[in-house]
């Protein structure tokens, strides 16, 4: 029987969200593979292979970069697995060890914080590598056993989610199925990685400063954004959290602050004391003015991620402070 295509494979059976813009297919066009600007052009953005892979705008996944460190440019997020882990194209710009290094695909498991390479060839990555769920399972490629294991017994995800761990791993939780939550991919991959300070951190081995990224033309430079329109920005009271500094905490509630900021995925400071099941500062945000039922960019608030995780205590604080 013939090898499908990914295009064969998928068509009468994945759920398209939207077409490609246009300028995102020009502006990397040039350093993509063709195969997969076809797959754009003919199938557009949405969910593929069962529900596994998601191809995803590589713009809406830059932040990403701020917990990878990328070894080779350009470095660019094109899909994601339905347990959030991301499959990133790697050029050939700063190559180290060889010319032909580079030109491949890279998959960051953003659950366990590590990398590898799983292909050169985008045609033999669409074309086989995700069509066998043997390579699904396989710890040396995709690690995505548990998906398979829970993929008939928790609700199918719509685009943008995916299947996360509460307690997240990097935080000491179990890499138990019953821990597999449905949850905002962009949100559960920032929270993780402002937890771990990075998913990918190559130290002595990044590329050099002046290794710039391969991007379409930019208008000239204009002034720099404010801090909290930059796509970026993190709160202070969030990344003192992420250190559960609380004597500095404190002293910074003392001065009044708006403690209901929310970084980019809506996420407010009660969020992150949930997610890291700090009872104490849970409580001090209550009491400093919280709003306890602020929404994040999934519409899930702080008393959907203290159930999800089983946090029977912060729960229940939250539960006296009248959260819904």
């Amino acid at each position: 029987m013939a090898l499908l295509t990914f295009e064969e494979r998928n068509r009468g059976s994945y759920r398209k969200v939207s077409d490609v813009p246009q300028e995102i297919t020009e502006k990397y066009r040039s350093v993509l593979p063709h195969e997969l600007i076809t797959v754009w052009e003919t199938m557009g953005f949405g969910i593929f292979e069962d529900g596994f892979l998601q191809l995803v705008n590589p713009d809406e996944y830059e932040f990403v970069f701020d917990y990878v460190d990328k070894l080779l440019e350009p470095s660019i997020i094109w899909a994601m697995t339905a347990l959030g882990d991301l499959m990133m194209w790697e050029g050939n710009i700063g190559w180290t060890v060889s010319p032909r290094e580079g030109n491949r695909n890279v998959l960051v498991n953003v659950r366990k914080c590590n990398r590898h390479v799983y292909g050169a060839s985008m045609k033999g990555v669409l074309n086989f590598f995700i069509a066998e769920k043997d390579c699904w399972a396989d710890k040396d490629n995709f690690d995505a056993k548990p998906y398979l294991d829970i993929k008939d017994k928790l609700p199918p995800l719509q685009y943008g989610e995916c299947y996360g761990y509460f307690p997240a791993l990097v935080m000491g939780g179990s890499a138990s199925a019953k821990n597999l939550k449905i949850t905002g991919a962009k949100a559960y991959i920032d929270f993780i990685g402002q937890a771990a300070g990075k998913i990918i951190d190559l130290g002595d081995d990044a590329p050099p400063a002046e290794v710039q990224p391969v991007t379409a033309a930019q208008p000239e430079t204009a002034a720099a954004p404010p801090p909290d329109e930059r796509p970026d920005y993190t709160p202070f009271m969030l990344q003192l959290i992420m250190k559960q500094n609380e004597p500095e905490l404190e002293n910074i509630i003392r001065q009044e602050p708006n403690v209901n900021e929310t970084n980019k995925h809506g996420q407010t400071p009660l969020t992150y004391t949930v997610m890291l099941n700090n009872s104490r500062l849970t409580q001090l945000l209550i009491a400093a003015g919280a709003d306890v039922n602020a929404k994040d960019n999934n519409g899930n608030t702080a008393l959907f991620y203290a159930e999800a995780c089983n946090y029977e205590e912060i729960t229940a604080i939250l539960k006296k402070a009248e959260a819904e």
